[in-house]
């Protein structure tokens, strides 16, 4: 819609059906606190596309915490310091790909893991 205020011309965009879950979806990627609350929301206000970035965030904070066990416990002694920084700046970079994903309305799962994850947690 385009709105006239003298000379003034203000274009109005078209606000989603549910902005709700657009602004909820984004949080679910920032911290695992985020992520409880966007669960917590999708069960008040059930909605696929909050269910979608749910499974994402969780998918890559699971693969995050996995990696960290792995690497403390079983491999402490043979852990490549480089290797960690390059798993966890790629695990920040996917985060940061959902948030934007998200933030944008899209439900497009993030590279490499995202399809996988959806599998496995089809669920949730």
């Amino acid at each position: 819609m385009v709105y006239l205020f003298g000379n003034v011309q203000i274009i109005s965009a078209p606000i989603p059906m549910d902005a709700h879950n657009t602004s909820i979806a984004p949080i679910a990627y920032l911290t695992p606190v985020g992520l409880i609350i966007a669960w917590f929301s999708e069960k008040k206000r059930p909605n696929a596309f909050l269910k979608f970035h749910i499974r994402q965030s969780l998918g890559l904070y699971l693969i995050g915490f996995i990696y960290g066990v792995l690497t403390e416990f079983l491999w402490g002694f043979l852990s490549i310091p480089i290797l960690s920084i390059v798993m966890y700046v790629g695990i920040v970079t996917l985060l940061l790909l959902g948030i934007m994903a998200a933030a944008e309305g899209s439900q497009t799962p993030v590279p490499i893991v995202g399809s996988a994850i959806q599998k496995i947690l089809k669920r949730i």
